[in-house]
């Protein structure tokens, strides 16, 4: 096997009717607090002194892949909060979920920070005060890139649907530049994974002009579809000096006062403790909540989770989920940086929001036609209608050349209903004459004859032409699988436009030092 050429290896984890679970083996863990016997979401698992890896998912899981097990027999599993464990691959079993316990890393509560030779205590809002201020101590502002494992998806009533999943390579000139404008991207790989339900509906961009897709009174700037752009517009730390996201907005200026702050029990993360800042925002509308988690050595920002709620919601709105004391979940970031050579790089960034799909009616009129023999307006429905509210006058509006019509008779036959015209003789001949010679399912028959039929339902009971709007999830993420200090963008590189969709860009090839491997999330039945 060639080690200089990324491997791109495509897992489904517990899918065996999937695409790629016949062709690999792999090894399936899955990470649970040893105390709670929860999930550990967002550890860090990789093999150890290799940069090669992923994030547990949402419910701890992971794959890898059994080939690995040449490049090292030990899995290096870390995350905030928990003692870092390793894990002999060979232990586990190939053919079943095995279950890796993590513990707590038990922290003194003694949360001071030594300066030289004296010893000081910093107040909440000090220390987020600190750590905003060293940003650029503490993070590259020279070149580097990010290599890694990229995934958009949407959950569907507890259903994964439309995921894309690609391997991104991030060329970042440095935190002292605007990252929208500077930073490009390269893709080595991409697949819509077909394993998952592609649900086309959900998978446009927003759209606020006509209300089609839209986050309850918030708004996402769609950025041409490509949803990298969104989420990497929503890395408040790397954004620190622009506006990022509500109510963090500049986080240089506009955090702090927008928040207030409270001390939680310090963490370790290996060796170096942590504190922990709780934050929130509490307004008519809205509630925000949040932690940091900050070095105590240098104040350099480990993690920040942001969480945005919409308190005026209505009864129905709660009953639909994403729900937080009450609230409404309008979006939720988590990020989380590690430090490599005393600076801090981008280890994994996850964007969650809730959306309103507006859907398209399920009861509608297909067409009317003219039936020249028996000289009657066919309206022909979709789907059967129910015959009282069908055969009210009051349900039809209907002009012939401007004027309105009245019907002598109404006859229900199937999804059809047909309308005999009140007219004399001579009008209802020229009416037919006229409709005759024209293509009565086309442009001519509407130029001619302005409908609308109203509160007529169907055998369901639908209404004709209601709107149903659903909720959906929305994901985005990133997980770094590599840093390379001091690379910049190749000159003549062909990267990603960051306001088209991701996959109408081109996959580019190159020669990698490090092997990466794709994790899609687990497959809900």
């Amino acid at each position: 096997m060639n080690l200089k050429k990324i491997i791109l290896l495509s897992l489904m984890l517990y899918a065996p009717m999937g695409l790629f679970s016949q062709e690999k083996n792999f090894i399936t863990g899955k990470l649970v607090d040893e105390a709670t016997r929860e999930p550990v979401v967002f550890a860090t698992v990789r093999l150890k002194g290799k940069s090669v890896g992923v994030i547990s998912n949402a419910d701890g899981s992971f794959v890898v892949p059994d080939e690995y097990l040449a490049l090292g027999d030990v899995l290096e599993i870390s995350c905030l909060g928990y003692r870092t464990l390793e894990v002999k691959l060979s232990d586990l079993n190939v053919d079943q979920v095995n279950i890796i316990s993590v513990k707590e890393e038990i922290f003194n509560l003694d949360e001071t920070v030594v300066i030289g030779k004296r010893t000081k205590r910093y107040g909440a809002q000090e220390i987020v005060k600190k750590a905003i201020e060293n940003i650029p101590e503490n993070y590259p502002n020279g070149p580097f890139s990010l290599v890694g494992y990229y995934r958009d998806y949407q959950v569907d009533e507890g259903t994964y649907i439309n995921l894309n999943e690609a391997i991104l390579e991030v060329f970042d000139p440095g935190f002292n530049s605007m990252d929208r404008s500077a930073t490009k991207v390269q893709m080595y790989d991409q697949r819509i994974n077909k394993t998952f339900k592609v649900d086309t509906l959900a998978r446009q961009s927003y759209d606020y002009r006509k209300g089609q897709k839209t986050i309850e009174k918030a708004f996402l700037k769609p950025y041409g579809g490509n949803e990298f752009t969104i989420l990497r517009v929503h890395d408040a730390i790397r954004n620190y000096l622009v506006d990022s996201y509500d109510f963090v907005n500049v986080l240089q200026t506009d955090f702090i006062p927008h928040h207030t702050f409270s001390k939680m029990d310090p963490i370790n993360f290996d060796g170096e403790p942590l504190y922990v800042i709780e934050f929130k925002r509490n307004r008519q509308d809205n509630l925000a909540t949040g932690k940091l988690y900050v070095s105590q050595f240098d104040f350099s920002i480990y993690k920040m989770e942001y969480a945005l709620f919409n308190k005026n919601v209505t009864r129905e709105t709660k009953e639909k989920g994403n729900q937080f004391m009450g609230n409404h979940l309008v979006f939720e970031v988590v990020l989380e940086y590690r430090k490599k050579d005393d600076q801090m790089y981008l280890n994994y960034i996850s964007f969650h929001n809730a959306f309103e799909l507006r859907l398209p009616p399920a009861f509608i009129v297909e067409d009317v036609v003219m039936d020249i023999n028996r000289k009657c307006l066919v309206v022909n429905f979709n789907t059967e209608p129910e015959t009282r509210s069908a055969l009210e006058h009051r349900s039809y509006s209907i002009r012939y050349k401007g004027k309105r019509l009245s019907f002598r008779l109404m006859e229900k036959e199937g999804n059809s209903v047909l309308l005999y015209p009140r007219m004399d003789e001579n009008e209802l001949k020229d009416m037919v004459t006229t409709l005759k010679e024209t293509d009565t399912r086309g442009g001519p028959l509407n130029k001619l004859l302005e409908i609308e039929v109203k509160d007529v339902r169907n055998l369901q009971g639908e209404l004709i032409n209601a709107v149903h709007t659903k909720d959906y999830e929305q994901y985005r993420e990133f997980f770094a699988q590599n840093i390379n200090e001091g690379k910049t963008a190749p000159l003549n590189g062909e990267f990603m436009p960051d306001d088209k969709p991701i996959f109408s860009s081109k996959a580019v090839s190159g020669e990698k030092e490090t092997i990466f491997w794709m994790n899609p999330p687990l497959i809900r039945n």
